[in-house]
């Protein structure tokens, strides 16, 4: 199911699911709507190794069909296109882990398509034992600046941050990990390559901490924080 929510004033829509998956992966997740259909949509997380499934969700509310090329931007470099056709006010699935040579590896996306369509990503995963999923909705466009509120690295809790480059240049990327009070946080430089996923765990660099982070980039990249914990004995991840 897509969904079309409109209104003669000024609202905020979400959606909250809840499920288990599989009869394996029990959790919930919940993602607001987008304000508009793009034409352009991108997404830094993707994981199907391990016990990870990734599904990139297009939902086409036009009156007549999308065509949508997704391209897949592994962390080595490696790229993969998947041509799609969405028909009038309907939805279609791709599920990444199908897909050959994505099989079992990290990525990025971009989905580029002739009408205006929405993408979302939903993942269901085993991350050591924490088990659930998550679902994120694309961003309809690339920046040089990202900044995020939350990260925590202290107990059974995992923060990483994700970065794509769908560009033919390298993304010199500077990682600003801020903490409270202001100062022991720490700065760190990459070069994301052309076309591919950069990958930060920010245990590996300030474990037990609170963390928000600003990622600044001489290239528009797309940027993602992945979450998985134990929240006493609530597992799961975001």
């Amino acid at each position: 199911i897509s969904a079309e929510v409109t209104s003669s004033g000024g609202i905020v829509a979400e959606r909250a699911m809840y499920f288990d998956y599989l009869g394996e992966y029990s959790g919930g997740s919940c993602e607001h709507g987008a304000a508009a259909a793009a034409t352009e949509w991108n997404l830094a997380e993707g994981y199907t190794a391990q016990a990870f499934d990734t599904w990139i969700l297009l939902y086409n509310p036009g009156g007549e069909e999308a065509h949508a090329a997704v391209d897949l931007l592994r962390e080595d470099g490696h790229t993969g296109r998947v041509e799609m056709s969405v028909p009038a006010r309907s939805r279609a699935t791709l599920y990444v882990d199908g897909v050959p040579d994505f099989s079992a590896c990290s990525f990025a996306s971009k989905v580029s398509c002739d009408r205006p369509v929405v993408v979302e990503r939903a993942m269901y995963f085993d991350s050591e034992g924490r088990r659930g999923g998550h679902v994120a909705l694309g961003s309809p466009a690339l920046s040089g600046t990202w900044l995020f509120g939350e990260g925590y690295t202290a107990e059974a809790f995992d923060t990483w941050l994700l970065v794509g480059n769908p560009s033919a240049e390298v993304a010199r990327v500077t990682f600003n990990l801020l903490v409270p009070g202001g100062s022991g946080g720490k700065t760190l430089e990459v070069e994301v390559a052309p076309h591919s996923r950069y990958t930060l765990h920010v245990d590996e660099h300030l474990p037990a901490a609170e963390v928000a982070a600003l990622v600044e980039s001489d290239r528009p990249v797309v940027a993602e924080r992945a979450m998985y914990f134990d929240y006493q004995g609530k597992q799961g991840g975001s």
